[in-house]
């Protein structure tokens, strides 16, 4: 493969402004100037900045000195705390470090004031340090990896910012700072980072309420935190310290003095200013994979075969314009045709198969939704179907028999097998409504328990004489009516089999008036004893874990 010097000098792909070729000094040799500039820039593998979500982070349990422990995400309420408790932070200009909020208007903390009472933190902060972050910053793996060190909690809350600016190294060896977002709502305040002539955007805002995230970027890097919109964001600021001394500390390559290096030696290639010139005329580009000669341009495999593609079709490996613009299109209509679906079938979640094929449970229909909320991580999806299942009409203790506590189970394995975090919003509040009414009416007090508290019927005179016996502490009852009184309580007790069952004597059946007796199910008498109630709080509180009742509920 070939490609003439007088290819390169009407080649788009490396301009070459030669308005002014006084200003192209000499050279030596080509091959040498050549090797150069392209073996320093392929031997830097890393980008300047990276960015990326943490949904397996788990909770630091963050404790501020004077306040306590602060829940995630982080609430309104504990963030004007978290306010109270800090001081503006400050910049560093020159030698000089100020504090001006039309630069930099955020409030931080100091890490002495700050513990993470999850013993598992530093050792997940260190991780993604070391094999996440500083693999994509290109630094070297070496037996001795960087030191991780907590330097500040940041909080920003709407119309907090920082202009653009550059770190200063906090210590001796700091190469790159780490940020780590804690989950908290808001809009706004993008990350705008840029390094010579490469620019990227950091934008978490979407996910920051349910998903931590990781930013990372050299120390040289110009950076800018675009002003908070809404809301509240948590952060904490890690140094990121080199302590190798078998190799030097990390820089990032400077990518456009490359390119410009490499500009300047195709001029001088051009003006033909080089004392050593290749004897062949051409340039030589090497392939990934080894082939045959007998093997045509038709053959070539992977990323090889990209390259001799007409570049109508993007040289680069990419689409092109009209495919990537037809990708994207195709991909919004896919995920809004997504989202029409999941917003048309949640408020369908009571709706189960028909009966004539398989039984689908209602908890069973309510976890398939979620399932497939989560699988999209669509998280304000969940929490808008577990509000409906909440508000279901009905009375409450037939829905724990019926929907809640078959629920918790499955619910909990399929959490875990989503990887999804259960002591955060959505699935935390709903947690801890679902145990604190199971207690406080499905078992109640030694005297009194909710679940006596059945109303039947539709309130008529007949009605109310059956919600007296069910509250009354007799077993069974003989009711004499007309016949239309008698059918209708009669059907009143078919529809709530779980506490009534109803026996109409046969040489009765035919005579006016109609006697039917009514007696209290066996499961119904059951409840209403204390120890009864315990032995069903205690498996359903098992079901749940008692670790995870304690944690979800603290003091209660």
């Amino acid at each position: 493969m070939t490609l003439t010097e007088q290819g390169i000098q009407n080649s788009t792909v490396i301009e070459l402004e030669d308005s002014d070729a006084s200003d192209v000094s000499g050279g030596e040799n080509l091959m040498d100037d050549l090797r150069e500039v392209l073996e320093k820039n392929s031997n830097f593998k890393g980008s300047f900045a990276y960015s990326s979500l943490l949904p397996e982070a788990p909770n630091p349990f963050l404790n501020i000195e004077g306040i306590g422990l602060i829940g995630l995400p982080l609430s309104e309420r504990e963030a004007a705390v978290i306010i109270r408790h800090s001081s503006q932070a400050p910049y560093g200009h020159g030698d000089r470090t100020l504090v001006n909020p039309e630069v930099r208007d955020t409030w931080e903390i100091s890490s002495s004031c700050v513990k993470f009472d999850n013993p598992t933190w530093e050792g997940f902060v260190q991780k993604v340090a070391t094999t996440i972050l500083c693999p994509e910053l290109g630094v070297a793996q070496v037996a001795s990896p960087p030191r991780v060190e907590f330097y500040k909690l940041l909080l920003y809350q709407t119309g907090s910012h920082f202009l653009p600016h550059q770190d200063t190294p906090k210590t001796d060896g700091m190469f790159a700072t780490m940020i780590i977002l804690l989950p908290s709502k808001y809009t706004g305040g993008q990350v705008h980072l840029s390094h010579g002539s490469e620019q990227k955007v950091f934008d978490f805002a979407t996910d920051s309420y349910v998903n931590a995230a990781v930013l990372g970027w050299y120390t040289d890097v110009v950076h800018e935190v675009k002003p908070i919109t809404s809301g509240y964001r948590l952060a904490l600021s890690y140094n990121i310290i080199h302590t190798s001394t078998q190799v030097s500390r990390p820089v990032v390559t400077e990518l456009n003095q490359s390119a410009e290096k490499l500009r300047n030696i195709l001029r001088k290639w051009k003006h033909s200013v080089y004392d050593e010139f290749p004897g062949e005329n051409y340039v030589v580009y090497v392939l990934d994979h080894k082939y045959s000669k007998e093997v045509g341009f038709s053959n070539l495999a992977t990323i090889d075969a990209m390259t001799n593609r007409r570049p109508s079709l993007g040289n680069d490996g990419r689409p092109s314009g009209d495919q990537q613009q037809y990708l994207e299109r195709t991909n919004n209509e896919i995920e809004s045709a997504f989202d029409l679906c999941l917003a048309k079938a949640i408020p369908q979640w009571h709706e189960v198969t028909p009966s004539y094929y398989d039984k689908q449970s209602v908890s069973g229909r309510i976890l398939q939704l979620l399932e497939v909320c989560l699988s999209k991580r669509k998280m304000a999806s969940c929490e808008a179907l577990l509000d409906l299942v909440k508000k279901h009409p009905g009375e409450l203790c037939t829905k724990f028999e019926t929907i809640y506590v078959p629920l918790v189970p499955p619910l909990l394995s399929l959490l875990k097998k989503t990887q999804t975090d259960f002591y955060y919003p959505p699935f935390s509040d709903f947690m801890r409504e679902l145990i604190g009414n199971y207690l406080q009416h499905m078992v109640g007090t030694i005297t009194h328990s909710s679940r006596r508290d059945h109303s039947v019927g539709c309130g008529c005179d007949v009605c109310k004489q059956l919600d007296a016996f069910i509250a009354s502490p007799v077993i069974e009852q003989n009711f004499t009516l007309a016949k239309a009184k008698w059918q209708h309580l009669v059907s009143q007790v078919e529809g709530a089999r779980d506490l009534l069952t109803a026996t109409t004597p046969s040489y009765r059946a035919f005579r006016a008036p109609h006697q039917v007796m009514v007696r209290k199910t066996d499961k119904f008498l059951a409840v209403q004893k204390w120890e009864y109630r315990l032995r069903e709080a205690n498996a359903f509180l098992n079901s749940v874990g008692i670790e995870t009742v304690q944690r979800l509920m603290g003091d209660r």
